[in-house]
């Protein structure tokens, strides 16, 4: 069963790494429904698509602001696509010689998405315990989210929204699109702060045996 397991995260990251370099390929070019579209497909319609296919459960509780993340709910649906849609329009105002690219850079941003999400990994293990869900840090949404989302959308934005910024700095300038960024990077940590206040694990991912491939109902 641990075969199962292991050919799930293999496709997690193959899935990751594509919707990473579609994420910087579409907001270099300026291509701003796209970009949108890519925070999308690496988080709520992938988390959804995982849920529904693997842990082939649904609850309105999953949909509902009084349990689930803001940080989810409204960041990564709302807040988050705006702010890559605005980089790309960012991207695509930026006069042609103030364009840099850099492959480091690429990897370096990679690698800090990497961090994000191996660091909300790490601080939730001692909210599952805590809660006596310990094994819900195994979930199939909890690792998607953790290491397919964090990483696109936080090594993406960062690797799209650096030469902006440097950019703007540059020229003096705070153009309406950058403000919008910053606005919907500043609503995401808001969403973030109030989600500290209190989530019950039970509540967000179903406990889950990486040996058996399967959910693990919790103790009524």
């Amino acid at each position: 069963m641990y075969a199962r397991q292991t050919y799930f995260l293999v496709i997690l990251m193959m899935y990751g790494v594509f919707m990473f370099l579609a994420l910087v390929h579409s907001a270099r070019r300026g291509d701003i429904a796209p970009s949108v579209l890519i925070i999308w497909l690496a988080s709520p319609v992938l988390l959804a698509a995982v849920r529904l296919s693997l842990e082939r459960e649904f609850d309105a509780k999953l949909i509902s602001p009084k349990t689930q993340a803001w940080s989810f709910l409204f960041g990564d649906t709302i807040s988050l696509p705006i702010v890559a849609g605005a980089l790309a329009l960012g991207w695509r105002s930026m006069p042609i010689a103030s364009r840099w690219y850099s492959p480091i850079w690429t990897i370096v941003s990679a690698a800090l998405g990497i961090c994000a999400g191996l660091a909300f990994h790490l601080m939730a293990v001692g909210e599952t315990r805590a809660a006596n869900a310990a094994l819900s840090i195994n979930a199939p949404t909890k690792l998607a989210h953790d290491f397919v989302a964090y990483p696109v959308i936080f090594g993406g934005l960062a690797c799209i929204g650096v030469p902006v910024v440097a950019c703007a700095i540059s020229q003096g300038l705070w153009p309406w699109h950058l403000i919008l960024a910053i606005a919907g990077v500043l609503s995401w940590v808001g969403l973030v702060v109030h989600d500290v206040q209190g989530l019950d694990p039970k509540e967000l991912h179903p406990q889950w045996s990486t040996s058996q491939f399967r959910v693990i109902p919790y103790d009524k």
